[in-house]
């Protein structure tokens, strides 16, 4: 009975150690790969045309690539999909012109590729938790606080 015993525990070991190992490898983190060179090319195409009307398909045609293998591989090696790398491209550009002009809202959003206005704030207040106009009034109107004598401390 107890060699039987020892043998089960034994066995119990051998098992959790192969499933244990078999989880391991399933989690390892994949040998370095490569972004392939259409991957590359479509940020970079997307990076300097962001104003113009940029679909998935006119991408794959630009491209010679079905639209869904080219999803696939840009979200595989940029971490987000192709519209969703477009938005972020805009919002980024929206974000350095309300910074630095005075353009208009509307100006803007059609600068960077919005059709509309109510599109662009819609899509920076998702991105950015707050309007463009909030925006750039935080960078306009920077917030100044006045510390009187009684907030120091005195250190000795």
């Amino acid at each position: 009975m107890k060699l039987y015993f020892y043998s089960h525990i034994f066995a119990s070991s051998i098992a959790t150690n192969i499933i244990t190992e078999c989880i391991r490898a399933t989690k390892a983190q994949p040998p370095h790969i490569p972004i392939p060179k259409i991957v590359s090319l479509t940020e970079s195409y997307i990076s300097q045309n962001y104003y113009e009307a940029i679909t998935l398909d006119s991408l794959a045609e630009r491209f010679a690539m079905n639209k869904y293998h080219l999803q696939k591989q840009f979200k595989r090696f940029i971490g987000i999909s192709p519209s969703k790398y477009l938005i972020h491209t805009r919002i980024t550009r929206a974000k350095e012109l309300l910074r630095s002009t005075d353009n208009s809202i509307e100006k803007i959003a059609e600068e960077i590729g919005f059709g509309n206005v109510s599109n662009f704030t819609r899509a920076f207040k998702q991105y950015e938790n707050i309007t463009p106009t909030t925006y750039r009034k935080t960078w306009i109107e920077p917030q100044i606080t006045i510390l009187d004598e009684d907030s120091f401390e005195r250190i000795d």
